[in-house]
């Protein structure tokens, strides 16, 4: 059985994430790790049903909207 650290750096080094709960109202970890992500040069998608966009790039109502899988 792998361990957990093996197991996240096997997630991490996809270089495709989607951050939920991202918000244009106030700032939030997710707004944190949203941030964080984009600038180490993954691909992250914002995800919020209320918004339309974030930080200037798309913003999707759910996971099955992600253009990518």
């Amino acid at each position: 059985m792998k361990k957990i650290d093996d197991l996240a750096r096997e997630f991490l080094a996809q270089k495709k994430i989607a951050v939920v709960g991202v918000s244009d109202k106030r700032d939030t970890g997710c707004n944190l790790t949203y941030k964080k992500f984009k600038e180490m040069g993954y691909q992250v998608y914002a995800v919020n049903p209320r918004i339309s966009t974030f930080e200037g790039d798309p913003c999707y109502a759910d996971l099955q909207s992600i253009p990518e899988k």
